[in-house]
């Protein structure tokens, strides 16, 4: 008896928890799936292209030295995710534009030790158009000031 095969044994055997765990399996893989797709959007920048960002941050510098100033603003939920922060040195007797994402932005403005931090409001309803900042000759770093239109000009200020 034991050279026959038995035909109950010849069929491969499908339990119950087999097939559960084939359906758990697909299951995980489609909230994997999902998780890395929301995961991927998150990481995309919201202004991926310059040219779309409208006018919102002015600094005319007419100190006869550069001028640092920086930008951050947090991400989903207060958290660094797609938040925003950057920086870039204004010229000297220059104007710097720039283009932020919208919502409160912190903005730092240094000019030779002297250093001031402004939350502005940006494209929330609460300013009609650009902020602009004016730091004098003596590196004074005066309040934004909000208004529309806008230098478009890189012509020397001093």
């Amino acid at each position: 008896m034991l050279d026959q095969a038995d035909p109950t044994r010849a069929k491969p055997i499908r339990s119950h928890n087999g097939y559960r765990l084939g359906c758990a399996s697909g299951l995980v893989a489609a909230v994997l799936a999902l998780i890395v797709a929301i995961s991927a959007a998150a990481l995309i920048p919201v202004d991926s292209c310059a040219c779309t960002t409208p006018l919102d941050l002015v600094v005319q510098n007419y100190s006869h030295q550069d001028v640092s100033v920086s930008w951050s603003q947090p991400g989903l939920f207060g958290s660094p995710l797609r938040g925003l922060s950057g920086g870039v040195m204004a010229p000297s007797c220059r104007t710097l534009l720039a283009g932020l994402r919208s919502g409160v932005v912190e903005v730092s403005v240094n000019a030779g030790g002297v250093s001031r931090t402004f939350h502005l409001h940006v494209r929330d309803g609460l300013t009609d158009g650009h902020a602009t900042i004016v730091v004098g000759a003596d590196a004074n770093i005066a309040d934004p000031t909000s208004g529309d239109g806008g230098p478009s000009q890189q012509d020397p200020l001093c």
